[in-house]
């Protein structure tokens, strides 16, 4: 017993090693955040990369085992998505070469409807604001027998098409 007790006096005690994992997010180029974490060697992380609208990130997950300092680069670049009008008869037949084009989000578009002759359309232009995801607009054409034009708007009746009308009501 006494070489026992010897030895608890020479114990010394080890703190764990520490480790620190550093994730930096960037978008366009700016650090817009940073995110650190200190722990005992050997102790495992897993890291979702928080979703950006209208932007995709180069890693997804942040995973590993600490055995040594480490650090993440999570860039975030830029998503275009697809604008389609799509210009049509009202028997679903082509008026028109579909447009197509890739925006990124929160970009504006405004687009002019092709002139179709004999024909007419409430949806002259078509604009908006890109969100995060492809959008596809149909444009319908109307024959010009079937359409009473206003003057004083130049818009045809008849067309709605979920257009706000404005203008007098006469009853």
């Amino acid at each position: 017993i006494g070489d026992l007790e010897k030895l608890g006096e020479d114990t010394v005690t080890i703190d764990p090693v520490q480790y620190t994992l550093t994730i930096r997010y960037w978008r366009e180029g700016t650090l817009i955040n940073t995110v650190t974490r200190t722990d005992v060697s050997g102790t495992a992380y897993d890291v979702a990369t928080p979703p950006m609208d209208g932007y995709t990130a180069n890693i997804e997950r942040v995973r590993g085992t600490l055995t040594a300092d480490v650090e993440y680069d999570v860039v975030y670049a830029p998503v275009g998505y697809q604008l389609t009008i799509r210009y049509m008869y009202q028997n679903g037949e082509t008026a028109a070469e579909t447009y197509t084009a890739m925006l990124g989000y929160g970009e504006e578009y405004s687009v002019s409807s092709p002139v179709v002759p004999n024909y007419y359309t409430a949806n002259r232009i078509v604009s908006g604001t890109m969100p995060a995801r492809n959008v596809t607009v149909t444009v319908i054409y109307v024959h010009a027998q079937m359409v009473i034009i206003i003057d004083d708007f130049e818009t045809p009746l008849g067309i709605g098409l979920g257009s706000i009308n404005t203008g007098e009501t006469i009853e």
